[in-house]
């Protein structure tokens, strides 16, 4: 088992799961297509091409978009 950081922002004496991971592991592996990421929200991210879901939508236009750096990216269009 992988120990995790402390809460409310302090350290615990042992290292982060992001920490323990060797150069080039990627242990989050997609179900659909076998691609794997070094981490879980690159995974969540990615997984979205997958099944389409575009939850963050611009306010202006209405238009939607799988990640919220895609929204902001889109926004600086207005």
């Amino acid at each position: 088992e992988r120990p995790t950081l402390g809460r409310g922002g302090g350290r615990s004496s042992e290292l982060g799961v992001h920490e323990q991971l060797q150069d080039g592991e990627k242990p989050h592996k997609c179900s659909k297509c076998e691609k794997s990421f070094k981490f879980r929200y690159m995974l969540i991210h990615h997984v979205r091409i997958h099944t389409g879901e575009q939850p963050y939508e611009c306010d202006k236009c209405m238009k939607r978009f799988p990640t919220s750096f895609c929204l902001l990216r889109h926004q600086q269009s207005h």
